[in-house]
């Protein structure tokens, strides 16, 4: 069968001045259409606590059943088919059937707790409550007779809107008496249930809030009659008593897996009840679990605030959270320790076969003193003036000041660096004479 979304829109329960045989038969549907959200949601539900061994407080709720058996019933006979028995008998006459079929009623059902008979008409007791139903023009209304000659003649109209307004195949050579609105509503209802009994539903209520059709005005006793015979108490009442999640325990830990050091990383090999209990041991202590807030059935996991299960949502993601960064973190490791040894592998490539011996040579191995500096001693007495400090590094350099490169000698002890700059001796007279005579005789060979 195909997946397909239907939309089911029907009229709320009538309880008018005067209630014909529409109402009773809209009431009906209703009536029909509530005994199936009790059985998918209110029994069903208390049978499920029951079926895990689940310990909590049973509610107490109005099963409709006996309206649905008192309006449909065969054995004993429901109104549906007392009224089609008045219909056949009584098919020819009208005076004297509303009289025949109260009689026939109040004999079947005069002591039936959801009926009351009177005079001129029945009151059932609806789980919306009571309503009056006048049985003046029942019987006309329930024949609904369509003449098969009629029939045949809507058969050859060209119009298809009109051929599927009746979808009856008509039989000329069959004898069977024709069928009762009553009956059609009935089997009709019959096969919508077992539609919605195969799918899953769900509910829109729609409450009135006034009979004005006005807005920002609220009758609340006509909102609190709505609320009633929608069955909406029961099923909240149903709902705060029980648990709003429930799950079995094979999937439960394939969600929640992360929360337990004992059902991750490694793979859990014990009972599924067993494992789920290992989580919610697991995260009792934060989220402050009681005996009431998590119950463990038969084949599920009960939780009963969803606020509990929000809390293991959002330490699922957080976990999740930590997990990524942990791999974001190897993998900046990898490419980081992957790109050095590729650096490595071109400075090998470049250097080798080309390269000479030189003082910042790559491959030479670390003195830290490439100027001798335990063999100058003035400038060992100026290291020892700031202090008793150990050179680790004596070096040569270049250091760029005043808009120009000037030498340095640069020492980085235990305690401080230092840059030692060079200055010239001043020349005595006979060695500036000597320097300007030979800066002379370049300038003539020059020429």
């Amino acid at each position: 069968m195909p997946l397909a979304v239907s939309v089911l829109d029907i009229y709320g329960f009538e309880i008018f001045q005067r209630n014909g045989f529409e109402q009773f038969c809209i009431n009906f549907v209703n009536e029909r259409l509530q005994q199936i959200f009790i059985e998918l949601t209110l029994k069903s539900e208390q049978e499920e606590y029951v079926r895990e061994k689940i310990t909590w407080k049973p509610i107490k709720f109005f099963n409709n059943k006996v309206v649905c058996d008192l309006i449909e019933g065969r054995r004993p006979p429901g109104i549906f088919s007392i009224l089609d028995d008045v219909c056949f008998t009584m098919h020819a006459q009208s005076h004297g059937a509303d009289k025949a079929l109260m009689g026939k009623l109040s004999g079947a059902h005069s002591g039936h707790a959801h009926f009351v008979g009177s005079s001129r008409g029945f009151i059932v007791k609806h789980f919306a409550g009571d309503v009056r139903y006048d049985v003046s023009d029942f019987i006309d209304k329930n024949k609904d007779t369509l003449f098969k000659d009629v029939l045949l003649v809507i058969k050859t109209s060209t119009d298809p809107l009109v051929r599927a307004l009746f979808p009856e195949e008509v039989n000329v050579d069959s004898r069977k008496r024709p069928t009762t609105a009553g009956f059609k509503i009935k089997h009709s209802t019959a096969a919508l249930v077992r539609a919605l009994m195969e799918c899953t539903p769900h509910y829109v209520r729609c409450i009135k809030s006034n009979d004005k059709k006005r807005g920002d005005l609220f009758n609340a006793t006509r909102v609190k009659h709505q609320v009633k015979y929608l069955g909406l108490l029961e099923n909240i009442k149903v709902r705060r008593a029980g648990f709003a999640y429930r799950q079995e325990f094979h999937k439960f830990i394939d969600r929640f897996r992360l929360l337990s050091p004992r059902t991750w990383p490694q793979l859990w090999t014990g009972s599924d009840k067993a494992g789920a209990k290992a989580i919610l041991q697991a995260v009792a202590g934060e989220l402050q679990l009681s005996r009431e807030d998590v119950q463990l059935g038969r084949t599920k996991v009960f939780i009963k605030e969803p606020e509990t299960v929000f809390a293991l949502e959002d330490m699922k993601r957080r976990k999740i959270s930590s997990l990524v960064a942990r791999v974001q973190r190897q993998w900046r490791r990898y490419k980081a320790n992957k790109h050095f040894i590729k650096l490595r592998r071109r400075v090998t490539e470049l250097f080798q076969n080309k390269k000479e011996r030189r003082r910042d040579s790559f491959y030479r191995p670390y003195q830290g003193d490439y100027i001798q500096y335990l063999g100058n001693e003035k400038l060992v007495e100026l290291v020892a003036c700031f202090g008793d400090e150990t050179v680790h590094f004596a070096d040569h350099v270049k250091r760029f000041a005043d808009g120009q490169w000037r030498e340095n000698i640069f020492l980085m002890t235990d305690a401080a660096l230092y840059f030692v700059e060079k200055h010239e001796q001043p020349l005595s007279a006979e060695d500036a004479a000597r320097r300007r005579q030979q800066q002379q005789q370049q300038q003539k060979q020059q020429q």
